[in-house]
């Protein structure tokens, strides 16, 4: 496995994880093992690679031992995630979800704290400055 912190920019280096919930820790660095494969294969659905729900859906199970679903819907439906009310209330792990399709959202990355949301497609923080693409927030049940 690369050194975590292998997918992001140039001079861009991963927050802090101090005085954070060491769940959570685990919880990206199992989604940034599974982008450091390259996006694994669907163990299901032969030569299909994962998405960014999947991917979180399975680092979820993974990592933290609950199950949150596996796709765009299950989370963006998920009764057992809490919706988080602004950027400004978000922890470190929660759930960013960006764009519509229809009445539901296009894609979903995990906030790191300082702004930055791990976009689980592009393999690299994002800044989220531009608070207009972000469609909500959720928290995982602790």
């Amino acid at each position: 496995m690369q050194p975590m912190g292998a997918h992001y920019a140039q001079g861009e280096t991963r927050p802090q994880r101090v005085g954070r919930d060491p769940r959570m820790g685990q919880f990206v660095d199992a989604i940034e093992a599974d982008m450091n494969n390259d996006h694994p294969y669907s163990p299901t659905q032969p030569g299909a690679r994962l998405d960014c729900a999947a991917i979180v859906g399975q680092a979820a199970q993974d990592a933290l031992n609950i199950n949150i679903g596996s796709d765009i819907r299950s989370l963006w439906l998920n009764q057992s995630l809490t919706d988080v009310q602004s950027l400004g209330g978000a922890q470190y792990g929660d759930l960013v979800f960006t764009g519509w399709t229809g009445s539901l959202p296009k894609h979903v990355g995990v906030y790191l704290g300082s702004g930055q949301t791990l976009d689980i497609d592009r393999g690299s923080p994002s800044r989220t400055h531009n608070n207009a693409n972000i469609v909500g927030i959720k928290r995982l049940p602790q």
